[in-house]
C-alpha cells in the first residue's frame, strides 16, 4: 500500500508517498484472512509457505537472506543469510528442509530443526500446531449479511464471562472499525445507542433478545448484534447473535475460538468473526 504522509491534503508527489509491504495469510478453504504481518524491509519478491502452515520463507527484493515469518506471534523470527540473492526458495513438504535456488543453477539447502514447537499427535508423532486451527470459525462460514442487501446496524454489546471488560471493550472497538470497512453495512453510532440504553433504564451488560429489538427499534436500525467473549482455560470463544429488529428472529449466530488465546491473537479473532458475519 502507499499512503501519503501525514493524510491527503491534495496531490501527492512520489517523495510523499509511504510505501507499507505486508504480508497476509488466508484460510486456503473459506478465504477467510487470518493474520496479516508489515514487513518493514523494502518490496516482497520470493515467499514460500513452510514450515508448517503458521510459517512462511520471505525474502525481500534484491536482499541476501530469508526470514522465518511467524503467523502465530506475528513477527520474523530465524534469518538465514545466503551467498546471493536467490531467484527461488521453497519449504520441503516435511519440514525438514530449505531450499535457495540462485541465478547460475546453484542450490542451497538447509535442514530444519524445530526446538519446543511440535506437539504430540494421537499416534504419538510430532507434528506442528497450524495456524488456521487456532483461530478458526466454530459455526457457518457463509456471512450472514450478504452484498447487495444495504443495512443499519446496532452493535448493542459485547459482553464478558471469565475474562476483564477492558478485553470486551476491546473486541466492541474492533468489530466497529471492522464492520465501517464493510459498504452494505451503516452502524449506528455508539452515543445515539447509550442514549436509548438510558432512556429505557437499561444496562448496557446483560442485554436481553427482547431488550435489544425494543432499543433496535427506537434507533430505525435493521438488525442489532448481541455478542461476548468468553474463556475456557488459556482459549477464548467469541459469539454473536444477529436479531432481526422487524421480526424479532435471531437470523444468524457466529462464532469463533481462538486456542491460546493471546492479547495479540484478540484482533485476529474480532475480525475473522466481523468475516463470517458480513463480507
Amino acid at each position: 500500500m502507499a499512503l501519503p504522509k501525514g493524510g491527503l491534503s491534495g496531490m501527492a508527489r512520489p517523495g510523499d508517498l509511504v510505501r507499507t509491504q505486508t504480508i497476509i495469510a488466508y484460510d486456503f478453504n473459506t478465504g477467510i484472512e487470518i493474520k496479516r504481518i508489515k514487513f518493514p524491509y523494502s518490496a516482497v519478491s520470493l515467499i514460500a509457505m513452510g514450515p508448517g502452515n503458521d510459517h512462511a520463507a520471505v525474502v525481500a527484493k534484491g536482499a541476501t537472506h530469508i526470514r522465518l515469518t511467524d503467523f502465530r506471534k506475528g513477527e520474523f523470527g530465524a534469518t538465514v543469510s545466503l551467498e546471493a540473492s536467490p531467484t527461488a526458495i521453497a519449504v520441503s513438504e516435511n519440514d525438514g528442509y530449505l531450499a535457495a535456488g540462485y541465478a547460475d543453477g546453484i542450490v542451497a539447502v538447509w535442514s530444519l530443526e524445530f526446538i519446543g514447537s511440535r506437539i504430540a499427535t494421537s499416534e504419538g508423532e510430532a507434528a506442528l500446531p497450524t495456524l488456521g486451527g487456532r483461530i478458526r470459525p466454530t459455526s457457518q462460514l457463509s456471512p450472514a449479511l450478504q452484498p447487495g442487501s444495504p443495512v443499519t446496524m446496532a452493535i448493542l454489546e459485547f459482553s464478558s464471562k471469565g475474562v476483564g471488560k477492558d478485553i470486551s471493550s476491546t473486541c466492541l472497538e474492533i468489530m466497529a472499525t471492522g464492520f465501517a470497512n464493510v459498504p452494505h453495512i451503516t452502524l449506528v453510532e455508539r452515543s445515539r445507542i447509550k442514549d436509548i440504553i438510558d432512556e429505557l433504564e437499561l444496562s448496557l451488560t446483560g442485554l436481553t433478545e427482547s431488550d435489544g429489538i425494543r432499543v433496535g427499534k427506537m434507533l430505525n436500525a435493521g438488525y442489532v448484534l448481541l455478542c461476548s467473549v468468553g474463556a475456557l482455560g488459556s482459549s477464548y470463544v467469541f459469539n454473536a447473535r444477529l436479531v432481526n429488529v422487524e421480526t424479532g428472529v435471531v437470523e444468524a449466530g457466529r462464532g469463533v475460538i481462538c486456542e491460546e488465546c493471546r492479547d495479540q491473537d484478540i484482533f485476529d479473532a474480532v475480525n475473522m468473526l466481523v468475516q463470517v458475519l458480513a463480507q
